[in-house]
């Protein structure tokens, strides 16, 4: 009572301002712009963003009385969040050779990480043995290569994260094995070790086994697990591939609740009860670098699958979500690549906020190279100082009862329920799929950002906006990769010279499977020979592009260094400045940073006096680009007679002006020669294509 009364007396001096007195002084300060097209920003998702939220926004919010815990757990599934029980650093590893991959886990573990996140090349969830130039994942073919793999790691102190892919039954037989030799009870094996067929099909655009069959084996192993291994989660609802894709938050949740609507059905069909398989899936997003949206997004999906296992009848402990989160590889940049660490960092914020499970976060170089022994500390440090100095593991839902964000919740949410339905209106998630659906969403969505990103309303750092153009862009040793696929080639060849040749028996029709697998991993039968038994026929589809936010910046630069190649130097661009330094500077630092975007070098002056002495120079200089920069002021005087003039003196030059000029003084200038202009919301790859184009153009014709 004192506290508030207190707070009270710290307002006495300012009176309340409404909402409609703070926009009445914002309409005046915009000078005439709309406030609606100033002040909203309208988001991938097809949310309408407020410059500023209340506690009236709230009023038609379902959660806004809940408490951690308790119903549709928006603010955590537990009611003490994070004291009881913190989240899992569980950060990615995928080196290829068991052996090294144990040294690295180790390491990791020793500095920090609690959780055992294994990464599988796609031949080990596939099930096959064959030679490959790359490998993107551990390759355990054997039992004993699995053995060597977690050598000296008390795994059953930690809780796992593995995706299976196809299936999660070789991944998950060989790991109990594991355990049955090291007389560990399986019930001490925890966290999540999943198929997520569906994910694997439509991320690849293969799968090595029939879906019908792929659910039949997920069914067996929740057989198991419920039975043998109550603590281990085998269904996984994957959905970065789809965030990787350029995907909107409201566009993953809602194909992954109908992802896991269809692997309910598939399982309720096999005598599965809802709690049974509820309780047994886990789900994996990326966090993008919205900040807040993903904060959003991560606690719209806990009320999500509340409402969905609720609908299917299942207990109040089934509706809590189990998620693990990983940071972005589709805001991964090669240019400029440290920048990623700030970009990882503001994700695992979003991530921890948002009340995640468990979590990885990307090494910065992880979209150039096999990660190393920094770049992977970075990342594991990234969390330790969230946890350890930032304390988000004490807060009890820091972010609950945050206008904006309980709001932007609530919206988040309402518009993946929409898209939901409209999936499983299609027929359910492969059939809106198969029909082309999430392509046609993820094009459109791309679409959206690349405008976005192409007129700088939003910024990468280093790539959009303030490149480093003398910057050593980060590469991978390849002869270290090299080295790596003959060194598991000539293990495998190995391998297949002393296999197993014994017969192998085992019918997947029958009770016991993953029993009679693990014991015939423990006899020295290898993946493919089990597989063999397991799988049968295979499906396809066109997989999700996958694409990479800064991709056609990187375009630009590459384009560049094409032109550097054929001439020596970066194609350079001459400033053309009237006026004092005061008067042209902000239209040609504006100017610089847009052209350098596309790798151009800028021939600068400080301003030019005189028209003819401006023609002289450009005349002179190794240019064929000319930017004219000044003030509206000035440009009647100077912008005609220059372009007339240089023009007549080179026919190989390409001018533009920085700023928009007005309709009629466009076409005059245009008519003078001006070949374009540059201006604020100008698509900065279109121009820096076209000018690339130009200059190759050119130089082709003097060759």
């Amino acid at each position: 009572m004192e506290e508030n009364q207190e707070r009270e007396r710290l307002f006495e001096d300012f009176s309340r301002v409404t909402y409609e007195e703070w926009k009445n002084a914002a309409v005046k300060l915009l000078k005439g712009v709309p406030f609606d097209r100033k002040m909203r920003t309208r988001t991938p998702e097809g949310i309408t963003l407020k410059p500023i939220y209340r506690k009236e926004d709230l009023e038609k919010t379902e959660h806004r009385d809940t408490f951690p815990g308790f119903q549709r757990f928006v603010r955590q599934t537990d009611e003490t969040g994070y004291l009881n029980q913190s989240w899992t650093i569980s950060q990615e590893e995928k080196a290829p050779v068991p052996e090294v991959f144990n040294g690295e886990l180790r390491e990791d573990i020793g500095r920090g990480m609690t959780g055992i996140n294994i990464v599988l090349d796609d031949t080990v969830k596939e099930g096959r043995i064959q030679k490959q130039d790359v490998y993107n994942g551990l390759t355990v073919r054997t039992f004993e290569d699995l053995k060597e793999a977690l050598s000296a790691i008390k795994a059953d102190q930690y809780p796992f994260f593995v995706n299976g892919g196809p299936s999660a039954l070789n991944i998950l037989a060989m790991i109990g094995a594991f355990f049955r030799e090291k007389k560990w009870g399986l019930d001490a094996l925890k966290g999540t070790i999943g198929a997520d067929p569906i994910g694997y099909l439509t991320g690849t655009g293969k799968l090595p086994v029939e879906m019908e069959k792929a659910s039949d084996l997920m069914s067996e192993v929740l057989s198991w697990s419920l039975s043998k291994a109550p603590n281990i989660r085998t269904i996984l609802v994957d959905t970065v591939h789809y965030a990787h894709g350029g995907a909107s938050a409201v566009e993953e949740l809602a194909y992954a609740m109908s992802t896991a609507v269809q692997y309910i059905s598939e399982m309720l069909e096999r005598g599965h009860p809802i709690d049974s398989t509820a309780s047994k899936i886990t789900f994996s997003f990326s966090v993008g670098s919205n900040f807040f949206m993903e904060i959003a997004k991560l606690r719209a999906v806990k009320l999500l699958w509340a409402n969905i296992v609720e609908a299917f009848g299942g207990s109040r402990e089934s509706q809590k979500i189990v998620i693990h989160a990983r940071t972005s590889p589709f805001t991964q940049t090669v240019y400029d690549p440290y920048v990623n660490m700030l970009r990882d960092t503001s994700q695992a914020f979003s991530a921890v906020l948002g009340g995640v499970d468990s979590l990885h976060v990307a090494p910065f170089d992880e979209r150039m190279r096999q990660p190393g022994a920094f770049s992977k500390r970075i990342a594991r440090n990234v969390q330790l100082i969230l946890k350890k100095e930032c304390h988000l593991d004490s807060p009890i839902d820091p972010v609950g009862g945050t206008w904006y964000i309980e709001k932007l919740t609530a919206e988040v949410a309402e518009a993946a329920w929409a898209k939901f339905q409209a999936i499983e209106g299609a027929g359910g998630f492969m059939a809106f799929y198969k029909q082309g659906g999430v392509q046609k969403d993820l094009e459109k969505t791309n679409q959206f950002r690349q405008k976005r990103l192409k007129t700088r309303r939003d910024v990468i750092v280093g790539n959009n906006m303030y490149p480093d153009l003398d910057e050593t862009v980060l590469t991978e040793d390849k002869k270290q990769k090299n080295s790596i696929s003959d060194r598991i080639n000539h293990d495998m060849e190995a391998h297949l010279k002393k296999r197993n040749t014994e017969e192998l028996a085992i019918d997947s029709g029958e009770s016991g499977l993953i029993d009679r697998v693990m014991d015939a991993y423990s006899r020295g039968f290898d993946i493919e020979q089990v597989t063999e038994h397991l799988f049968s026929g295979k499906e396809s589809v066109d997989p999700v592009n996958i694409h990479y936010a800064s991709e056609p910046f990187e375009e630009l630069r590459e384009g560049s260094k094409a032109i550097s190649k054929k001439t020596g130097q970066r194609p350079p661009i001459f400033f053309a400045n009237f006026g004092k330094l005061a008067v042209h500077k902000p239209r040609t630092d504006f100017s610089r940073g847009f052209f350098e975007v596309g790798g151009f070098r800028t021939i600068d002056n400080n301003s030019f006096e005189s028209v003819e002495k401006a023609v002289e120079e450009a005349v002179a200089s190794p240019a064929k680009i000319v930017i004219i920069c000044s003030s509206n002021k000035m440009y009647p005087e100077v912008v005609v007679p220059f372009v007339k003039a240089l023009k007549e003196e080179r026919d190989d030059v390409y001018v533009l002006l920085a700023g928009k000029p007005g309709r009629e003084e466009e076409k005059e200038y245009r008519a003078a020669g001006l070949d374009d202009y540059i201006h604020i919301r100008s698509d900065i790859y279109e121009i820096n294509k076209k000018l690339q184009s130009w200059v190759l153009e050119q130089e082709g014709e003097q060759a």
